[in-house]
């Protein structure tokens, strides 16, 4: 086995290439105790925190039985669809750099596959992404910029 390299498009926001970050996702300079606790809470469990902030609080519980494993996925799966950003992560395993993009724009190829992205309208972003990122941003509490396409790479 070898480390993969793989690439990486996406329309949104990057974090750290030459020092500078997501104004408020990492690292936690000069954010409120309060802040700071979501940005962990993100790091650590980015799936959970974004169900939360989202509306959906309930959590898994071993016992459920039969049809609450089931109804309890469909609640979960009906929330994570309304959420269309993410938080994902470039460079490498030991040294992982944030970005915010929107889900449905944006390609991954691992090492030796080909994706076809000519499908993919790089110049013409719709609207609706920078309104759909301008708002995640407000609700994980980070500073807005204009995203863009980004090609990036990831070693691990």
């Amino acid at each position: 086995m070898g480390v993969s390299t793989d690439a990486i498009i996406f329309y949104g926001i990057p974090g750290a290439e030459d020092g500078t970050e997501i104004e408020g996702l990492y690292p936690y300079e000069g954010l409120t105790d309060e802040q700071e606790s979501l940005m962990e809470r993100l790091k650590n469990d980015c799936d959970s925190t974004l169900l939360e902030l989202y509306g959906f609080m309930e959590k898994w519980r071993s016992d459920f039985k039969g049809n609450e494993r089931d109804e309890y996925y469909e609640r979960r799966k009906k929330v994570q669809d309304q959420i269309l950003c993410d938080i994902g992560f470039h460079c490498s395993d030991s040294y992982s750099m944030p970005y915010i993009y929107y889900k449905g724009a944006g390609a991954y190829a691992s090492r030796g596959y080909t994706v076809d992205i000519s499908g993919m309208i790089l110049t013409m972003p719709n609207p609706e992404w920078d309104i759909e990122i301008k708002s995640f941003c407000e609700k994980i509490k980070v500073n807005y910029t204009q995203p863009k396409w980004y090609l990036v790479s990831w070693w691990g």
